[in-house]
């Protein structure tokens, strides 16, 4: 296979994800403030893009949702790895707020984890010559199903009933935000870039959340937070100088 080289443009785009997925502390703020869990989180940010993108396909792009038998396992890994990787990203476990910095360690290594595995994943469909677009759509699909059981109704109707409205388009926006934006972003990117070199430039992730926690939340970083920010933005950095290089 002839070797991938890493462009400007696949840089900005996985960037823009990390940045993207960054925002999800403001959503699970306000939703886990009305009482919903990871998993019903996980549910929405996964069953209103997978909806979106299956419409879109079978309504203009009817070619990108052929996928192959033996290659099913692939799309399922996909959405399962989505599905761990978000819930556990949204709040640490299931329902459940983390009380110990123990546990919030060990569940962001996870959480890292499945992102990293969905890259490799992504990358390996997209070497069998799948559309960007199909990766995602599958994923989100068999993602919304398997949260599904878990979503009890009553607990997200009421988690609604004060302000239907405002509750339906905060769901809508984070759907956008912190799923359908940055996954295809970052599937789009990753034509571009390689699994590990798109896992360091969504490391911009963390970076988004803290800036974000800082405006909205108060929530300012201690002396080890702005060390870790720092780090983050030079290792991205220092990851593109050769890009820079290769463009002037």
């Amino acid at each position: 296979m002839e070797q991938k080289s890493p462009s400007l443009l696949g840089t900005v785009l996985v960037l823009l994800a990390g940045m993207s997925w960054g925002t999800s502390g403001v959503f699970v703020r306000y939703f886990t403030a009305l009482g919903m869990s990871a998993m019903q989180l996980t549910l929405f940010k996964c069953a209103i893009p997978g909806v979106v993108l299956l419409l879109y396909c079978l309504l203009f792009r009817r070619d990108v949702l052929r996928v192959k038998l033996k290659d099913l396992w692939i799309f399922i890994c996909l959405a399962c790895l989505m599905a761990f990787a978000g819930c556990f990203f949204v709040s640490g476990f299931i329902g459940n707020a983390v009380p110990l910095p123990f546990r919030a360690i060990v569940t962001g290594l996870l959480s890292a984890l499945g992102y990293a595995l969905y890259s490799i994943f992504s990358q390996f469909a997209l070497n069998r010559g799948y559309d960007p677009l199909t990766l995602p759509t599958y994923a989100f699909i068999f993602a919304g199903l398997s949260a599904l059981p878990f979503a009890h109704p009553a607990e997200i109707i009421a988690a609604g009933s004060a302000s239907p409205l405002k509750f339906a388009g905060m769901l809508c926006l984070m759907a956008f935000m912190v799923s359908l934006l940055p996954y295809l972003l970052y599937t789009n990117g990753l034509m571009r870039s390689t699994p590990g070199r798109a896992s360091i430039m969504a490391s911009i992730e963390p970076v988004t959340a803290t800036v974000l926690g800082a405006l909205f939340f108060h929530e300012l970083p201690d002396t080890f937070g702005y060390l870790g920010i720092a780090l983050v933005i030079g290792a991205i950095v220092l990851l593109n100088l050769n890009i820079s290089k290769t463009a002037s």
